[in-house]
């Protein structure tokens, strides 16, 4: 789709879910198909979604997504809780 994306494919995913959150390694991992182009996105069983910037601006604007909803109070919006941002690694690049 874009030149200097990030290739995501299921096994970097089971690799972060083991490195962030090994309580959930058993839980199973399905690709969603989306109309977006920046973002990969995954479930994480039945409770959790996982989303992948594929661009490096793409991980900046989720990391600003993340502190914006995180001080928002009162809302009676229902909005996802932000449970984990990741950090740069040899797994994968971005935030």
């Amino acid at each position: 789709m874009h030149k200097d994306e990030i290739k995501i494919n299921q096994e970097t995913v089971k690799e972060l879910i083991a490195n962030y959150f090994p309580q959930h390694v058993n839980l199973p991992i399905r690709k969603i198909n989306s109309m977006g182009t920046v973002n990969a996105i995954y479930r994480l069983g039945d409770e959790y979604c996982i989303r992948l910037p594929r661009l490096q601006w793409a991980s900046e604007a989720l990391l600003r997504e993340f502190y914006i909803l995180s001080g928002i109070k009162g809302i009676t919006l229902n909005i996802p809780k932000i449970i984990q941002t990741g950090t740069p690694n040899d797994i994968f690049p971005h935030n």
